[in-house]
């Protein structure tokens, strides 16, 4: 009988460290690419190479003259973000994926509408993306 609890131990021990490792290799999945010939290298957070993102009253600006202004003057919001500490387009993707993000984003931006404030954080959410995903 202490030979079968003796595996039994021994067996749930091997069961814990595979899924562990399973877990750890997910986490590390998550912050490690793939360089062009296979081997592992470290992709940094945003907050790691801001410089890698615009500044926000440059995207801004380029957002008005591109297709998706729409008409909408989103230039308008620089100074307000920037009064805040919003420096880099990173730091206001961060704020699509918060619940009160659009709302808390019409507090700082006077005149800003809760759709606009929606559309100009996806918009950021996706142009972050698509930098992330570049480099």
């Amino acid at each position: 009988m202490a030979e079968n609890a003796l595996e039994l131990a021994f067996l749930e021990m091997r069961i814990f460290r595979r899924v562990w490792a399973r877990s750890f290799d997910d986490r590390l999945a998550r912050i490690v690419r793939l360089d062009f010939d296979g081997r592992r290298r470290y992709s940094p957070k945003p907050e790691e190479t801001p410089t890698n993102y615009p500044l926000i009253s440059n995207w801004l600006d380029e957002l008005n003259s591109g297709s998706r202004s729409n008409g909408h003057n989103f230039a308008q919001f620089g100074e307000f973000l920037h009064q805040n500490g919003y420096t880099r387009l990173y730091q206001l993707a961060d704020e699509f994926h918060r619940e009160n993000g659009p709302k808390e984003l019409m507090e700082l931006c006077p005149g800003m509408t809760l759709g606009l404030a929606k559309l100009l954080l996806k918009y950021a959410a996706k142009d972050c993306q698509k930098i992330k995903d570049h480099h």
